[in-house]
C-alpha cells in the first residue's frame, strides 16, 4: 500500500478502506472490504464491474458506505468514453449498479436527470443518494433525495422550486425540502428497517402555520409515509415559553436513537430572544432526553462551572451513553464528560438551568497514571468516543513542565470512575503484514477538534480501529491499526 484514504469499520468488526497501491510502475486506486483480520481487494483500477460494457471499467472511488452486514454502497469513478460515475452496492460476490450520472430519474413532478453524487448512506436493505439533478430541459435543480429500495428509486425530497406545488407535507402545512450537507458529514441516515433518518427544511408554498426552518425527518420506505421528530419552532418538552431553532442532525444509532443539536429560544423583553446551545437524544419511542444545554451547572473536579462557549463535540454509543467534549470557552479548559443524558428535560426555565446529568471525566489537570511523572500534563485533549462499555476513548498529548515539550502522543481511555489508560502512542509497534512497524502519527491528532469521523471507531465489541502513519511515511496514512476489545 502506498497510502490509505477513508476507511469505516462496521459493528461486526468488518472494514472497508480506499487506496493506492504500487504494482509495477503503475499507482493503481483499489477499495478492500472483509475482517479486520484479513481484508480482500474488491475493485482495482481497470476491474470490470458486472452490468457495464467492457470499455467503461472501475477507476477509483469518491466515497462509499459500509453497512452493518458488510455490504458496500459506492460512488465509482469510471474510466472509459463517457468518464460517467455510478453508484455501485456489492453484497458478497454480486455487483449491481443502482444508477449512472447522465441516468434519468423520477422526480415529485417530472423526470429529473443526475448531475452529481453528493453524499450517500447504506444500509442491510435500502440506499439513500444525495445527488444534484437538472431538469430534461437543462433546467438547474439544486439537489434532491433519493431511497432505492425493494429494486427501486423512490424520490422523498427535493430543494425548493416555487414554480411547483409537489413537496411532500407533514403537521402544520410544512412541506419537506432537501438540505445540502458536505460530501465528508452527510445529514442523513439509512437504517436496516428501510427507514431513512434526514435533515431536511420546511417552509410553506404560500400561507400557513408552519415555522420555516431546519427539520429533522423520518421516512419510511416500506410505507412511503413522513413524520418529523423535531422541526423549528417546536416547543421545547417541559418548558413551554422556550421554542427549537437551528435544528442540526448528529447521527442516527443502529437502534433508530436520533441525536440532534438545537438552539433554543426563549422571549425577552428585549428585541431579541435568550439563546441558548444545547443537545438531545430523541428515541425510536419515548420522550426526547436533554444531553447538554448551555447554563447547566457541572462539577470539574471540585471546581463548578456553567456549560459555555462555543466548541463542543458529541459522540454516542447504541445504549444511550455519551461521549461530550466542551472547553467553556477556552481551549486550556477542554473537558470530557460521558454518561447518560437526563431523563427528559427537566429545566422548566431555559434560561436558568439546574444541573448537568453528565458525569465529569477528565480534564488537563487530570492525574496521569504511571509511569508517568507528576511534572507531567494533558496538553491537548482530543473529541472522544465512547465504547460499548460508557468509556472514552480519545486522543491525547502530554507534555512535561520540566522539559517544556511533547513527551507523549496517545490514544487513551477513562472510564467515569477517572480511570486512566493508555491504550497506544507514537514510537509504539505494531504487527502491519506480520512485520513489525513503528507508528509515526496519528492521523486524529491532526485538530484538537477533531470530529471523530473517518479517523477512529469504536466497534459494538468494543474494539477499537484507527488510521495511523508509519515510521517510514511519517504524516502519511498508510496503515490502519485495530486494537482487541480489552477484557472486562
Amino acid at each position: 500500500m502506498r497510502s490509505i484514504n477513508d476507511f469505516q469499520i462496521n459493528a461486526a468488526g468488518q472494514v472497508a478502506f480506499t487506496g493506492e497501491y504500487a504494482s509495477g510502475n503503475q499507482k493503481p486506486n483499489g477499495v478492500w472490504t472483509g475482517s479486520v483480520e484479513n481484508p480482500g481487494l474488491l475493485f482495482s483500477t481497470g476491474s470490470t464491474i458486472s452490468g457495464l460494457p467492457n470499455n467503461e471499467r472501475y477507476g477509483e472511488t469518491e466515497f462509499f458506505n459500509l453497512a452493518s452486514d458488510g455490504s458496500i454502497a459506492q460512488v465509482v469513478k469510471l474510466t472509459g468514453p463517457l468518464e460517467n460515475t455510478a453508484l455501485v452496492v456489492t453484497s458478497g460476490n454480486t455487483q449491481k449498479i443502482l444508477a449512472e450520472s447522465g441516468d434519468t430519474l423520477a422526480g415529485l413532478s417530472k423526470d429529473l436527470t443526475i448531475g452529481r453524487f453528493k453524499n450517500i448512506s447504506h444500509s442491510n436493505d435500502a440506499t439513500a443518494v444525495q445527488l444534484d439533478i437538472k431538469y430534461r430541459s437543462g433546467i438547474g435543480v439544486t439537489n434532491g433525495l433519493w431511497v432505492y429500495a425493494n429494486d427501486a428509486f423512490q424520490v422523498v425530497a427535493e430543494s425548493f422550486d416555487r414554480k411547483v406545488d409537489s413537496a411532500p407535507e407533514v403537521e402544520n402545512t410544512c412541506r419537506v425540502f432537501t438540505s445540502t450537507s458536505s460530501s465528508d458529514r452527510p445529514n442523513f441516515r439509512m437504517l436496516d428497517n428501510a427507514t431513512l433518518i434526514f435533515q431536511a427544511t420546511v417552509r410553506n408554498y404560500s400561507t400557513g402555520p408552519c415555522v420555516k426552518g431546519n427539520a429533522i425527518v423520518r421516512y419510511n420506505a416500506s410505507t412511503e409515509e413522513y413524520s418529523t421528530i423535531v422541526k423549528q419552532g417546536d416547543i421545547v418538552p417541559g418548558a413551554p415559553a422556550s421554542t427549537f431553532s437551528d435544528v442540526e442532525l448528529i447521527d442516527v444509532t443502529p437502534n433508530g436513537t436520533v441525536y440532534i443539536a438545537s438552539d433554543l429560544h426563549t422571549p425577552t423583553a428585549g428585541f431579541r430572544p435568550d439563546r441558548k446551545w444545547s443537545y438531545w437524544a430523541f428515541p425510536k419511542s419515548g420522550a426526547a432526553r436533554l444531553i447538554a444545554l448551555e447554563g447547566e451547572a457541572t462539577e470539574v473536579g471540585n471546581e463548578a462551572r456553567v456549560f459555555s462557549g462555543n466548541s463542543q463535540s458529541l459522540q454516542m454509543n447504541d445504549s444511550g451513553q455519551v461521549a461530550f467534549r466542551t472547553d467553556f470557552g477556552d481551549k486550556k479548559l477542554a473537558t470530557l464528560f460521558g454518561g447518560f443524558g437526563h431523563t427528559g428535560q427537566p429545566h422548566s426555565v431555559i434560561t436558568s438551568p439546574g444541573a448537568s446529568a453528565l458525569n465529569y471525566a477528565l480534564d488537563r489537570t487530570a492525574t496521569l497514571p504511571a509511569p508517568f511523572k507528576s511534572s507531567e500534563f494533558f496538553s491537548k485533549l482530543g473529541v472522544p468516543s465512547v465504547d460499548t462499555k460508557g468509556h472514552l476513548i480519545f486522543y491525547g498529548e502530554v507534555t512535561s513542565s520540566v522539559l517544556d515539550s511533547v513527551t507523549s502522543k496517545s490514544i487513551w481511555e477513562v472510564d467515569l470512575e477517572g480511570g486512566i489508560s493508555e491504550l497506544v502512542r507514537e514510537g509504539d509497534s505494531v504487527s502491519i503484514s506480520g512485520l513489525p512497524k513503528s507508528i509515526g502519527y496519528f492521523a486524529q491528532g491532526v485538530r484538537e477538534n477533531y470530529t471523530g469521523n473517518g479517523e477512529l471507531f469504536v466497534t459494538a465489541t468494543g474494539g477499537i480501529a484507527l488510521r495511523t502513519a508509519l515510521d517510514s511515511n511519517y504524516r502519511r496514512n498508510d496503515a490502519i491499526v485495530y486494537i482487541d476489545p480489552v477484557a472486562p
